[in-house]
């Protein structure tokens, strides 16, 4: 399925991201957001997916046709028969039994080639940017034989990412034989205990561990990360990520924001089990913050026993429910169960939902006042999103991290009580929640309580931070800068030519804040006998993909921070914009763009004007650019003399 729109931003002058997700309903719709945000700034994206995965991508295939958006869906045919595998088992929701997960994901692995054959053709618009999923750890080889840059995404927060990588790279668990034992993170910026079994990486599949090694190998080769997140909701663990992994690390969320109306949100991940119009109709005749909505994913699926207790819970806390159940295939008790007698008690003020559910429009109703997730960081993010408290119900893999991240650190929501794991593929395994721990979890969220106050104001406290972070700094490009910026300055401006004395003080031209080094202790002083030309290949490769990524990070998510040529945007911090550029003719200053000489303004805008000690803030947005020139507002400003 192509869709070519003529005379739009793609062709060989913008942009192509290749995007592949990996084929689970969590990693795969928040790669469709980023897609969508892409193609609406300007970039060309191939959207790599398969037969039976592109059905469920329908509702979003044509949205973006609708609304001209250059995205290209590429079917490339899923080798289920030469790894043993089910006709049509294409994604992990299909797979039957843990023993399976790893002829998936050497079948994922078998796409390498036909993929790299589809990209060698398109030569009117050669790829410049892989995205993919970090369990598609044969994608690396990918990007490095075409020459381009690879960020991994991983679907996950970066709490929850940075005790994974550090677990993961530091074997904390390689001797640990009991799944109870308390173990302390170690190197995390705040104190931090789980069990064995709550941490992630310790689900035992055989043979997966070699998969997992590469993964881990690719993470390091990788050029750098990208998570749906956004830096004021967790600030101090996407820092310390981008410390420990020496990746940059691109905060792009909350990417579901990027939905503006009920039916892009009503398609969004796969179609919906039932009326979307009958769903809204019965929100609507609710009061507003009095339905709880109760949503497990897509892989979680709870046994019989505990959904009928978890129905009970909600039927007698007598508040208003939508309950999503994905188990109607798997557990015909549980209908029978439905059908007698339970429907028709809550029917005034509780709908059940079978199967796929559109979770965005539903948690998005001003009817909702609290969210019963499983926390997986999808779920997570969008409760967040939507500005409603949470009752957390981990079962397995990350999402005990996004409980303690929710409870813990957010302060936006309180534990069911899930004391044990419910090992995915093992579902007959699952602690058992009580009627009475749902019923008073779901009172005490609902409640006019004092906590539950102080839950709800929390949560649209991180409702309006979500949507300003996304409004305002779009991210992916508000975070040009590459690590080690004054050493990318001194190298390609050449500022240590002509000093002799080793002693010398030396001012970074075009640093963004004053800066003042010797010689000696600048980056690229040391000498080596024959090193130079090596050092001038590596600037010279490292101009290039600056460059490139520049170009293309910029046109992510902010088409206002387009690169100018010569110029380019830097954010350091996040609210410190000035320009840099590297000067022409070599021995002309470089210089800093801070728009502190921009006279105030109130208009709304995406581009931040600091007074000069940075204590005071007026929004200025560029509107257009030519010549590195820029439209900001009515004035059309040369960055370059300040006027």
């Amino acid at each position: 399925m192509t869709f070519d729109h003529g005379n739009g931003p793609i062709g060989s002058a913008g942009a192509h991201f290749v995007l592949v997700p990996m084929m689970a309903q969590g990693h795969t719709i928040p790669m469709t957001d980023m897609a969508r945000l892409l193609a609406e700034h300007g970039a060309q994206v191939s959207f790599i997916t398969t037969p039976v995965n592109a059905s469920r991508l329908a509702g979003f295939a044509a949205d973006v046709e609708t609304a001209g958006l250059p995205v290209q869906l590429v079917e490339l045919r899923f080798p289920t028969g030469e790894f043993g595998l089910p006709d049509g088992c294409e994604n992990i929701d299909m797979i039957e039994s843990k023993g399976l997960v790893v002829s998936f994901m050497e079948a994922c692995a078998a796409l390498r080639e036909p993929l790299m054959a589809h990209l060698r053709q398109q030569q009117r618009s050669p790829p410049s940017c892989i995205i993919s999923d970090m369990m598609h750890w044969w994608t690396g080889d990918i990007a490095r034989e075409l020459g381009i840059p690879r960020l991994t995404f991983s679907g996950c927060c970066g709490f929850s990412s940075l005790v994974r990588y550090i677990i993961s790279h530091n074997k904390v668990l390689e001797n640990v034989t009991d799944e109870n034992e308390l173990i302390t993170i170690p190197g995390f910026p705040t104190q931090l205990e789980l069990t064995k079994a709550k941490c992630p990486g310790s689900l035992f599949i055989p043979g997966f561990e070699k998969i997992r090694e590469k993964m881990y190998e690719e993470e390091l080769r990788c050029d750098g990360v990208i998570i749906n997140s956004f830096e004021e909701l967790e600030t101090l663990y996407t820092e310390s990520l981008e410390q420990v992994t020496r990746k940059k690390v691109w905060t792009v969320g909350p990417m579901c924001l990027c939905h503006r109306d009920s039916n892009t949100m009503a398609t969004r991940g796969n179609k919906a089990s039932m009326d979307e119009a009958q769903c809204l109709q019965w929100l609507d005749s609710m009061k507003p913050g009095s339905v709880i909505f109760v949503s497990f994913g897509s892989l979680a699926s709870t046994t019989p026993q505990q959904l009928v207790e978890l129905g009970l819970g909600l039927e007698a806390s007598n508040k208003p429910f939508i309950w999503v159940i994905k188990a109607g295939g798997k557990f015909p008790e549980v209908e029978e169960w439905l059908a007698d007698g339970f429907e028709e008690r809550v029917k005034d003020r509780g709908m059940i939902i079978r199967g796929w559910a559109p979770q965005v429009m539903i948690l998005w109703h001003q009817a909702i006042g609290g969210f019963v997730t499983h926390c997986g960081w999808n779920s997570t993010i969008e409760g967040i999103c939507a500005g409603v408290p949470m009752i957390t119900w981990p079962h397995f893999a990350e999402q005990f991290l996004n409980e303690k991240l929710v409870v813990d650190v957010l302060k936006t929501g309180l534990e069911v009580g899930v004391k044990g794991v419910t090992q995915w593929g093992n579902e007959q395994q699952e602690v058992m929640v009580t009627r009475d721990a749902v019923e008073k979890a779901v009172y005490t969220l609902m409640g006019e309580g004092e906590a539950a106050q102080e839950l709800r104001m929390r949560a649209k406290d991180y409702a309006i931070k979500a949507r300003r972070a996304f409004g305002e700094e779009d991210k992916l490009c508000t975070s040009l800068a590459t690590v080690g910026i004054n050493r990318y300055i001194i190298s390609h401006n050449k500022v240590l030519e002509n000093v002799t004395d080793e002693n010398e003080l030396i001012t970074i031209p075009g640093f963004p804040t004053q800066l003042e080094l010797t010689k000696a202790k600048c980056p690229g002083s040391l000498f080596i006998p024959g090193f130079e030309k090596i050092r001038e290949k590596m600037y010279e490769e490292e101009l290039r993909k600056f460059v490139r990524s520049a170009e293309l990070l910029c046109c992510l998510l902010r088409a206002d921070l387009l690169a100018l040529h010569s110029i380019f945007v830097h954010f350091r911090m996040h609210k410190f914009p000035t320009f840099f550029s590297r000067p022409t003719p070599p021995a002309a200053p470089a210089f800093s763009g801070k728009l502190s000489f921009l006279p105030s303004a109130k208009t709304a805008g995406c581009v931040w004007r600091s007074s000069e000690s940075y204590s005071s803030w007026q929004k200025y947005t560029i509107k257009d650019h030519c010549n590195v020139l820029l439209l900001i507002d009515a004035y059309v400003v040369n960055p370059a003399t300040r006027r």
